[in-house]
């Protein structure tokens, strides 16, 4: 496997090309080059449950509270409560820069409670690039948009739990959380340990060929396979099989590509696992799931044509790790901007740290910019990387070590951005980037991200 595993998303199509791997993305027709878009929510923001509205507004359960301060545990204006909006037949909230906050960009209120039926409308402040993207489901995502004064609008029907995300910021903490009705167990990223959330992966697998409506209990197995892609008898192109299955707290699931197309296994209602596009007859992912809890995934090429799958995780925490990470392990994502701003050409943040194996999209939100690297001042071993210009991409970084890096055509007015992978070490280390300055490795490390406003002042 290379250091760097190319996808680039064409901007205007949202098409996403992989480079440097065996094979092309294809849809269900075998068309090379092809990849399927994501499961938006409509465009004009109406919900499509079927609730009574009966809600009391009562406090979020234990299991769900613990859900929402794990999902905003690095959100900046979260400080524990769920703010009551119950009562209201429509709730704004601020999407960007709100004044007073030390995050960059929040969601303002991050975590409310609404009655079924409520309309929550997201005002942008500022002219940078935002989303309301769902992310313990798909029922809703409005894509990146930008201009102060720009809104989106959801109504919310069924009860539960929505957790949701900025697509550009959320590494960056710019989370939120909804709370409608009330709800014993939750929805989100599992189900605190009491047991299989029914409704929650129904709903998931709704357009998932090879699911008949029930679990297949692997409970007992210290490994379990599940199939990735073509299987024999299924009048579906593309599925997990088995697509929900039951396990025990440490059980390692492995899953085994059938095919030569590309496919992902990627967490759908977390950050905790995500394979990449992978191509190959016969390659293979692994993850030990550790932590009780309902983990719904999918395929992301293959989303959009039911390519999905649920795992419910029982019985106590095990003392396995996996593989690749957890948490903030390998496999995960994170978010770099690429923007032109009154004059000013950035990276944001421009300093990031992140485990090896994240893939790290490089959004190209104002402006026209790409991303290369610097020959001298990556880690050894270490591949070189050249994004093309105007487009966004995505980087796999596997080898750890520092790495800075610079904008083609704003190298010379100082457009540069360093990424601290897992410990900093190599060439960069010790001096700044010939054309222009970034923070210290160990401030990204210990910070997390640095964005481009706190570094700059």
């Amino acid at each position: 496997m290379t250091d760097f595993e190319r996808r680039k998303v064409l901007k205007a199509g949202g098409a996403a090309l992989t480079i440097g791997l065996a094979g092309c993305i294809a849809d269900s027709r075998g068309v090379p080059g092809r990849s399927d878009p994501p499961e938006d929510g409509d465009d004009d923001g109406t919900g499509d449950g079927t609730g009574d509205g009966t809600g009391d507004g009562s406090t979020p359960q234990p299991g769900m509270q613990a859900q929402i301060d794990d999902h905003l545990s690095d959100t900046g204006n979260y400080d524990g409560t769920v703010q009551d909006f119950t009562g209201q037949d429509a709730v704004d909230l601020t999407n960007g820069e709100v004044e007073g906050t030390e995050q960059a960009y929040v969601f303002d209120p991050p975590a409310i409670q609404v009655d079924p039926g409520t309309e929550i409308t997201w005002t942008w402040s500022g002219d940078i690039g935002h989303s309301v993207t769902h992310s313990n489901g798909d029922m809703f995502d409005s894509g990146i948009q930008t201009g102060d004064g720009t809104t989106f609008s959801q109504t919310f029907e069924e009860e539960g739990l929505y957790l949701y995300h900025c697509i550009p910021h959320r590494s960056l903490g710019q989370k939120g959380a909804i709370v409608v009705g009330e709800m014993g167990g939750g929805n989100g990223n599992g189900d605190g340990g009491t047991g299989a959330d029914m409704e929650a992966i129904n709903e998931h697998l709704s357009d998932t060929g090879n699911y008949g409506g029930s679990l297949e209990d692997l409970t007992g197995q210290g490994a379990v396979d599940v199939t990735n892609g073509e299987v024999e008898g299924t009048e579906q192109s593309y599925v997990f099989d088995p697509p929900a299955i039951r396990i025990d707290a440490g059980t390692e699931v492995t899953w085994t590509w059938s095919g030569d197309i590309g496919h992902s296994v990627t967490h759908s209602n977390g950050d905790m696992f995500d394979s990449g596009i992978q191509t190959g007859d016969g390659t293979t992912f692994s993850q030990t799931f550790d932590e009780p809890g309902t983990y719904l995934y999918h395929c992301i090429p293959h989303r959009s044509l039911g390519q999905k799958g649920a795992i419910v995780v029982e019985g106590g925490s095990g003392d396995g790790s996996s593989d690749d990470g957890t948490g903030n392990g390998g496999g995960g994502t994170a978010t770099v901007e690429m923007i032109t701003d009154s004059g000013n050409y950035y990276y944001d943040p421009i300093g990031l740290h992140v485990e090896a194996g994240t893939t790290v999209t490089f959004e190209n939100v104002e402006g026209s910019h790409n991303v290369v690297s610097y020959e001298g001042r990556i880690p050894e071993g270490a591949e070189q990387f050249s994004t093309t210009i105007g487009e966004t991409a995505e980087l796999t970084f596997e080898t750890a070590g520092t790495y800075d890096f610079y904008c083609q055509p704003h190298k010379t007015l100082g457009m540069v951005g360093r990424i601290v992978v897992g410990e900093p070490g190599g060439p960069a280390e010790g001096s700044m980037p010939p054309d222009g300055e970034v923070p210290d490795s160990q401030t990204i490390v210990d910070q997390g991200s640095v964005s481009y406003s706190d570094f700059t002042g």
